[in-house]
């Protein structure tokens, strides 16, 4: 009878041991998503939109397209898409918003000329 109550216990102490360390496991699993879900969404979700903004354009190489007299009919050009925005050139476009505006005028009555 001793046996069986000393293996008992120990039954129950092991079984209390396992029980309590997947409570804290599931505590701590809960409090990670409701950190993720509710209590740091606006970071995350920042973070996910920076990460996901993004265009990479990949050039094909072209030939040269020839009629029958080996006259170049099309080729293929390079052309550059360059943008920024307004927050980046801030700082700039303060310190020499006058120059820019200029040159700008400058090269519109060029034009028009």
């Amino acid at each position: 009878m001793a046996k069986k109550s000393k293996n008992n216990e120990q039954y129950i102490i092991r079984t209390g041991m396992v029980c309590f360390f997947l409570f804290v496991f599931a505590i701590v699993v809960i409090y990670k998503l409701v950190n993720i879900q509710i209590l740091d969404i606006n970071s995350l979700a920042n973070a996910a939109a920076a990460q996901s903004i993004r265009k990479k354009t990949i050039q094909p190489e072209r030939g040269l397209i020839l009629d029958r007299n080996n006259n170049i009919l099309a080729t293929s050009l390079i052309k550059w898409d360059i943008g920024a925005r307004y927050i980046d050139l801030k700082k700039y476009l303060k310190i020499k918003r006058s120059t820019t505006k200029l040159k700008i005028t400058f090269r519109l009555k060029k034009l028009t000329n």
